[in-house]
């Protein structure tokens, strides 16, 4: 890895957890169910400020997961922590918009979607759809 792409890497590590520690009490979470004999569904929300979305999918050990957001916000992202864990196995500002993931354990999945610190200090908003599918 190139030297100024592992500073980029660095910042955006360093300030993810400033933008989710400041979370105003308008922040939301939802259930995510897929409809009887589908193993995707599409959600769609808005994000401003430091608001996050965090979304709750139910997944046994060893399905594949797939998350694409599509979205017009510069700034907008998301992760995704597995069941009881804080840590990322997805992170968005690092990996980009859309993951592939075969999950570690059974239990609820957790998708988080933030506006970056910058675009969240300036009160920015964005629109979104999220897919998510679980295999």
């Amino acid at each position: 890895m190139r030297s100024s792409a592992r500073i980029v890497t660095i910042l955006c590590l360093a300030l993810l957890p400033a933008g989710l520690a400041a979370q105003p009490s308008g922040d939301r979470g939802e259930r995510v169910r897929f409809a009887a004999g589908a193993s995707s569904a599409t959600v769609q929300g808005r994000v401003r400020g430091y608001q996050t979305v965090t979304y709750r999918v139910g997944a046994r050990a060893g399905q594949l997961m797939n998350v694409r957001l599509l979205s017009h916000g510069r700034f907008l992202y998301f992760v995704v922590r597995g069941p009881g864990s804080d840590d990322n196995l997805f992170d968005g500002p690092v990996q980009g918009s859309e993951a592939e993931l075969r999950l570690p354990a059974s239990g609820d999945y957790q998708i988080r979607v933030f506006l970056m610190r910058n675009a969240a200090r300036r009160n920015e908003a964005a629109d979104y759809r999220l897919r998510i599918g679980v295999e």
